[in-house]
């Protein structure tokens, strides 16, 4: 068995539990659609999905004069991958609704520089009470998002997006996505 260099823990992560990467990249989904293989005719056909989903969705937005964001992954898995989200999140309005809300709490409320704060104090507290640290950091980001969430919204309660009135949605195409992947 290899020994790891000399001040790590063998899988050359420092010793105190740091890790020597660098932060996550912001998501993308113009990133994410420009790496699919056009060429392939199963990666066309999910490209061709994700953009009638995407027009879908578009005009749901369009009800509350938002914009699809390029940085929001509930976008893009509701136009690339539907069937890996929650049943409620496959309607359109649903999450047009969710995006407008969200991007009103950013806009009202200082939520980005709240949320990260109000996090760490909550998995402090939940660290006090005898749990590991990643049992208290799965728990917090689990229910601490939404908590934070829901205090923005109270906070901003009139400025939130009623749900749009629309006729309800036709569902995009059904057919299920190929299992086998281009080669």
């Amino acid at each position: 068995m290899a020994r790891g260099r000399r001040g790590t823990r063998g899988r050359g992560r420092p010793i105190g539990g740091g890790r020597a990467t660098s932060p996550p990249e912001r998501f993308s989904a113009a990133a994410r659609l420009e790496a699919i293989d056009h060429e392939c005719p199963v990666e066309r056909g999910r490209l061709e999905r994700y953009h009638e989903r995407a027009a879908e969705l578009d005009m749901e937005l369009a009800r509350y004069g938002r914009p699809r964001r390029d940085d929001s992954i509930l976008c893009y898995r509701f136009c690339m991958e539907p069937e890996a989200l929650d049943r409620m999140w496959r309607d359109a309005r649903v999450v047009a609704h969710e995006v407008a809300c969200v991007q009103a709490i950013h806009d009202a409320t200082p939520y980005d520089a709240v949320c990260q704060d109000a996090l760490r104090r909550f998995a402090g507290a939940l660290r006090s009470t005898g749990l590991e640290w990643g049992e208290c950091w799965r728990r917090c980001r689990a229910f601490g998002v939404p908590i934070v969430k829901l205090a923005a919204m109270l906070a901003c309660e009139p400025l939130i997006p009623a749900v749009a009135e629309s006729p309800p949605s036709t569902p995009a195409s059904s057919a299920p996505s190929s299992p086998r992947a281009c080669e």
